[in-house]
């Protein structure tokens, strides 16, 4: 979009534009600046949209999210404009992961919630550019999906609400806050290490969000169980299906399922409804509260 292009300082790739009769014409060169006179010229003209070469993609995103993080940490920023720009980088996410326009309107408000809630607590502001990364940094992508996902979910069940969708969104965007390493994956361990010390972080994350004011009821429980499993054997208090809050039951298999789909484009697989749903299996989620959870997912179409 050209309104994107002016927030880039310079051109990280070059850009075309497709005519009526199909013809396709380089018009800026990598290096270019995009200025205003650039952008109205080309909507003058109706042109709502540049061209980039398929294998410049991700280069594109990773230069935009990096321009975003940098106006994230200019203090002379209003925070409207922050407001805007971490939508940038969440849509951008969101995009990657190819999830259907309903499931983004489904999750939508109570992002806007999340963001805005965000903005107005002072306490939250340290959390915010671990969260709020480069769309390509596996914490940012894992944590808005979680949130989208767990929306999607939701909307199928009998716990769907407006005040319960923003408490997981915000649970999904929150859940793994206390995690600093950059390199960190959650879905794939290197070694029993990485799992050990995977264990401490839902406490963690609890005792940072205990320091943020007027958090939603039951956020904290979410999030502490976030790893529990149904059949007991998850961390940190190894509790079951019929033990861990309904929320959580839902939280837990959304986590389930975008571990799936980050696997799924790991191994270059196509992500549609069929192939995902094949890989969550009905077994392990029977017990408690995670059945109704699992009959809610079966209902839900993620892409288009």
């Amino acid at each position: 979009g050209l309104d994107l292009l002016l927030r880039t300082k310079e051109l990280p790739c070059d850009l075309f534009v497709k005519l009526n009769n199909g013809k396709i014409l380089k018009m800026l060169n990598c290096g270019d600046a995009f200025t205003t006179e650039e952008y109205e010229k080309y909507t003058s003209k109706g042109i709502e949209h540049l061209l980039i070469k398929k294998e410049e993609s991700i280069k594109y995103i990773q230069s935009v999210c990096d321009d975003v993080m940098e106006i994230l940490e200019d203090d002379s920023k209003t925070e409207e404009s922050k407001v805007f720009d971490t939508h940038s980088i969440i849509m951008t996410t969101v995009s990657q992961l190819g999830l259907s326009e309903g499931v983004v309107r489904a999750a939508s408000r109570s992002v806007d919630f999340a963001i805005h809630f965000f903005r107005e607590n002072k306490d939250f502001k340290k959390l915010e550019k671990h969260i709020f990364q480069a769309s390509g940094n596996y914490l940012t992508k894992h944590s808005v999906a979680v949130a989208y996902i767990v929306s999607a979910i939701l909307k199928n069940s009998r716990w769907d609400s407006p005040e319960t969708s923003n408490k997981l969104v915000l649970a999904g965007f929150l859940h793994d806050a206390s995690i600093r390493s950059l390199d960190f994956n959650e879905s794939y361990f290197n070694d029993e290490n990485d799992l050990l010390n995977l264990k401490e972080h839902p406490v963690e994350v609890l005792e940072l969000i205990n320091k943020i004011k007027n958090i939603p009821p039951d956020l904290d429980r979410i999030l502490l169980e976030h790893h529990e499993r149904p059949d007991g054997s998850g961390y940190p208090r190894k509790l079951g299906g019929t033990q861990v809050h309904p929320l959580s039951s839902v939280f837990i298999l959304a986590h389930d399922v975008v571990d799936t789909i980050f696997k799924l484009q790991l191994e270059n697989k196509d992500l549609t409804d069929e192939t995902l749903q094949s890989h969550i299996k009905d077994e392990t989620y029977q017990a408690g509260h995670f059945k109704k959870s699992l009959e809610a997912f079966r209902k839900t179409k993620l892409f288009d």
